[in-house]
């Protein structure tokens, strides 16, 4: 491997950490009201485990970070057409609701963003000098 690629992969990996880091403050401030709303819309009574989980991990930084994520994995599983991804989602909320295309946009970019820097990083550091399977 030579040197330019060390450096791209270098550089690269500094864009996917800055690309996580921006996605998740925008995620714990800018989003995370909407994404409190889809919660609110997704479980209209106690037995979904989306008030569940609202419950155990709190308002905090790493609390919204786990329900952003688990609001991210609902809208995903619940459009995923085999029966096990719908249980799934069923299990966190109503599968069947209609969300607006605004909150479930509010909830899908950011994590979405940041689950791509965090790829971003993990491919880059598997290109770096010095790193061995």
């Amino acid at each position: 491997m030579n040197e330019s690629t060390a450096t791209i992969a270098a550089f690269c990996g500094v864009g996917g950490i800055g690309l996580m880091l921006i996605a998740q403050i925008a995620l714990l401030t800018i989003a995370f009201p909407k994404i409190r709303r889809i919660e609110e819309l997704i479980a209209p009574s106690p037995e979904y485990s989306a008030l569940r989980l609202r419950k155990v991990w709190g308002g905090g930084p790493y609390g919204r970070l786990m329900r952003s994520s688990y609001v991210w994995r609902f809208l995903l599983m619940r459009k995923i057409p085999f029966g096990h991804f719908k249980r799934l989602a069923a299990d966190f909320g109503d599968p069947d609701i209609d969300i607006p295309v605004g909150l479930r946009l509010y909830a899908t970019v950011p994590s979405g963003m940041m689950f791509l820097g965090g790829a971003i990083f993990f491919i880059a550091v598997a290109f770096m000098p010095g790193f061995e399977y």
